[in-house]
């Protein structure tokens, strides 16, 4: 892989704007040696009218990584590789790039140290520890790094003020029929690596201080301890990957045009020292504290292992299991267009299987989230807080959402060859749904415990809103619910008819119910709204939280007006309920684009400063979200839609466009969650 493929595979989407931009470094040396063919040629063209002499031709290789072949005329002159404004350009680009991750570096560093001190004073005043006295340094380090400490253990040198010039020429003038393979690098600076900085607390002392009055529990304090050894991690790498693109940009310039980049002043970047004596000394505190002092225990909790990637066994099951649906639905329609076949319970059957099967339409759509994610680099899982070592990645999603498909196709086939052969008919028709249902618990039970295990966590913290502080998978999942409004009203029949119907023989469970279908759809709204209702409660400064609320109540409003018309339907009960319908609508509309995205900024198109995904996906996104929008809140009452359509069929392939509209949502909700943090989710209280 290509360093320049590897730097942005690499590089975080939040600090996207403060690493080199190596992109363009690579186009300043290549106006450079354009430059500089130019000139040569120049050259060559004046000294050919001083003398008729032949000259020999010379092929230089730029070695770049688009490498290509240059004839140049022979010249025994030379020039001043500075007179090219090029090269002036890329002097201040060099020192302006180098600069900026600098300064950023040392304000990270300065931050996290006082993020540290605060997660200590916190410790020793909730008595965790009885006090903190900094760890000496050679009980800290390994070997390898007290050699480090002792290279760059000098206090740094005084800045210039005047920015100095990073580009060292060997010589006054550079020949251009020389070549210099390799030359050795210089670049780290001296940076301080003193405990100083590390304060001692003790109880007495901290308790004394009156801004700890309020202190966290433990729970939320390890949680806290995790984030920020996250975020020292996250600022090793980026230190490591700076230092890789500045080392290949100053190889680069070494090697194709003689002079190499040097600094006067330290990069702390470089060495990372301080940052490896703050990491070590994170760890310390934290076995201290929760893993009664068993440091290799505490770097097991803090340190997420690198992924291993088990890929090729996970596709081959999946491929090999989608291939098999593909055959069976390629033999169901053969089937059913050569034969009339007349399917008994159809009614109820069609329902329970379609339960099933919006599931699976979910879950592919949140592998396609998932994989998108990925490659566009949002931290979803950080955003969703699931466990580092544990989380289902988008091809596991793919496997269960192919299992689930093979166990809806094959109860299907069973269900439907049941009204062609006769040996089959002997079977009572529930059985096939009924063994559906069962086959699923089972499968939930065993797949992905511990994801299934973090579903229904939030799913019992969403149902309990008001009584939990809401997180950030609360909500998430709460919007997922409000879009699976046609599957809650299949479990509600097929819950119905296997508790009742099954056995009385009567039609008691109407699959199109007035009364049950908007009571249900209240559930989801109203639980999103008792959320806002407690992120109000808990900080009530964030009045935005009562206007989403509002939303929320907009939509219990159309189901209330919907349960009015069913009861009693005329002229003032349809109004009411068409002028609801609008008002939700552009309601929920302006809220997703200017709130959940984060959208609307004119300055940029109407967009925002920073975007992940391409621009013209945003106005896509944005157009499409209204038209679905619009289309969904007919799901609300199928019984109303005056169309000649099968309402079953309707509502159907509405509740697939609602899937996919939820699944356009969340991509540009969670990468609005990582760019602006717009609700202040990821935000630990440590008062």
């Amino acid at each position: 892989m290509k360093f320049s493929k590897r730097f942005r595979r690499m590089s975080i989407a939040e600090w996207r704007d403060k690493y080199v931009d190596y992109k363009r470094s690579k186009k300043l040396l290549k106006a450079i040696r354009l430059e500089a063919v130019d000139l040569a040629t120049s050259q060559q063209k004046a000294n050919q009218k001083k003398s008729d002499s032949d000259s020999d031709d010379l092929t230089i290789n730029w070695d770049s990584d688009d490498t290509e072949m240059v004839e140049i005329p022979r010249s025994p002159s030379s020039f001043n590789l500075m007179e090219l404004s090029s090269v002036r350009v890329l002097d201040k680009f060099f020192h302006d790039e180098v600069t900026k991750v600098e300064d950023f570096y040392e304000y990270q560093i300065s931050k996290m140290t006082e993020q540290f001190h605060q997660l200590v004073a916190r410790a020793v005043a909730l008595d965790l520890l009885p006090e903190y006295i900094p760890v000496q340094k050679n009980m800290i380090v390994a070997p390898w790094e007290k050699d480090l400490i002792q290279r760059f253990g000098m206090a740094p040198t005084e800045r210039s003020e005047e920015p100095p010039s990073y580009l060292d020429l060997d010589d006054e003038s550079f020949p251009l029929k020389r070549i210099i393979k390799s030359f050795p690098m210089d670049l780290e600076g001296d940076e301080p690596h003193s405990m100083e900085s590390f304060v001692p607390y003790d109880r007495i002392s901290i308790m004394e201080a009156s801004h700890l009055k309020d202190l966290p529990s433990p729970d939320v304090l390890k949680f806290a301890f995790r984030e920020f050894y996250r975020g020292l991690t996250l600022l090793e790498d980026y230190g490591w990957l700076n230092g890789e693109a500045i080392r290949k940009f100053s190889k680069k310039c070494r090697k194709n045009f003689g002079f190499s980049c040097k600094v006067d002043r330290p990069l702390h970047f470089l060495s990372r020292t301080q940052l490896k004596l703050l990491t070590a000394e994170t760890e310390n505190v934290f076995a201290s504290i929760f893993m009664d002092g068993d440091r290799g225990r505490a770097m097991k909790s803090l340190r997420v292992p690198k992924e291993k990637k088990k890929t090729d066994a996970v596709n081959f099951r999946t491929g090999t299991v989608l291939g098999i649906c593909f055959s069976i639905i390629l033999v169901l329609i053969g089937t059913g267009f050569n034969l009339n076949v007349q399917l008994e319970g159809s009614e109820s059957a069609r329902i329970m299987f379609r339960m099933l099967g919006a599931a699976i339409v979910m879950i592919f759509a949140w592998a396609l989230d998932l994989q998108i994610w990925e490659r566009f680099k949002i931290n979803y899982v950080h955003i969703a807080e699931f466990d580092k070592r544990t989380y289902v990645r988008w091809n596991h999603l793919v496997e269960g959402g192919a299992y689930l498909s093979l166990l809806l196709l094959v109860t299907f086939s069973g269900y439907f060859f049941r009204s062609i052969f006769s040996y089959l008919k002997k079977i009572p028709w529930q059985v096939f749904p009924g063994t559906m249902i069962v086959v699923f618990l089972i499968i939930f039970v065993i797949y992905q415990r511990k994801t299934n295990f973090w579903f229904l966590r939030t799913l019992g913290r969403l149902v309990t809103a008001p009584y939990f502080p809401v997180l950030f998978r609360d909500n998430f999942l709460g919007n997922q619910l409000s879009s699976m409004v046609i599957v809650l009203y299949d479990i509600e029949y097929t819950l119905c008819y296997f508790v009742s119907d099954i056995w009385t023989g009567k039609n008691s469970c109407e699959a199109v119910n007035p009364y049950t279908q908007p009571v249900i759809a209240i559930l989801p709204s109203m639980w999103r709204g008792l959320q806002c209702l407690r992120r109000f409660h808990d900080n009530k400064k964030d009045t935005s939280q009562l206007v989403n609320a509002g939303k929320y109540g907009s939509g219990i409003l159309v189901s209330l007006m919907d349960l009015w018309r069913s009861i009693d339907d005329n002229t003032i009960s349809f109004t009411f309920w068409i002028i609801g319908v609008i008002v939700g609508t552009i309601y929920n509309f302006l809220w997703d684009v200017l709130k959940d995205w984060n959208l609307g900024d004119r300055r940029h198109g109407y967009l925002r400063r920073n975007l992940n995904y391409p621009r013209k996906y945003y106005y896509f996104a944005v157009f499409t979200n209204l038209i679905f929008r619009s289309l969904w809140t007919l799901t609300v009452s199928p019984h109303s839609l005056g169309i000649t359509l099968d309402p079953f069929l309707f509502s159907t392939l509405l509740a697939v466009m609602e899937i996919v509209r939820r699944m356009q949502w969340m991509l540009i909700r969670m990468e609005s969650e990582q760019v602006s943090n717009t609700q202040k989710y990821a935000v630990v209280d440590l008062r």
